[in-house]
């Protein structure tokens, strides 16, 4: 019933980020009535405490609040990437645009140009934004591998270090 109760995308939803701080508090103080009135609601017709109510809201919250902000800030720096940064070669005068990372310095094991490093940059947070949406599919279908009775994990040495 819980999952079913047209309050919980209130609930679960993270609020937006609000730049009027008497609009950002009113709806936070909204969503959170809103969980007290969910929690009670569905604690006693479920015959269980608050608290596991409230635990399941929050934790379905959180995974979302999670989700956004990765996924989010993942998109935004490639946004930023592709707003700021061309993927073509950087003249002599533009330097401080220059992505090409050489080994050796500042930490660098890998020489790379400029218009590689771009493009590696932009597959790697493509990647990330895409991993991270899907982090807790991933997880559980990672512990469903794991924990599958009928082919247990076992530590092999398969020679791979």
């Amino acid at each position: 019933d819980l999952l079913e109760d047209e309050r919980l995308p209130i609930c679960i939803t993270p609020v937006p980020k609000i730049k009027d701080h008497r609009s950002l508090n009113r709806a936070l103080r909204y969503k959170d009535v809103t969980i007290k009135n969910i929690v009670k609601d569905h604690a006693r017709d479920a015959n269980v405490s608050k608290d596991s109510v409230e635990l399941c809201v929050r934790s379905l919250n959180d995974a979302n609040e999670w989700e956004e902000g990765s996924v989010q800030s993942s998109g935004e720096m490639l946004a930023m990437l592709q707003k700021y940064f061309s993927p073509e070669a950087v003249a002599e005068e533009e330097a401080k645009f220059n992505l090409s990372i050489t080994e050796g310095q500042s930490g660098a094991r890998l020489t790379h140009q400029h218009q590689m490093q771009y493009h590696f940059v932009a597959q790697t947070l493509g990647l990330w934004k895409n991993i991270t949406y899907d982090m807790y599919r991933l997880w559980m279908l990672a512990e469903e591998d794991l924990l599958d009775p009928a082919e247990p994990y076992v530590l092999r040495n398969t020679g791979q270090g």
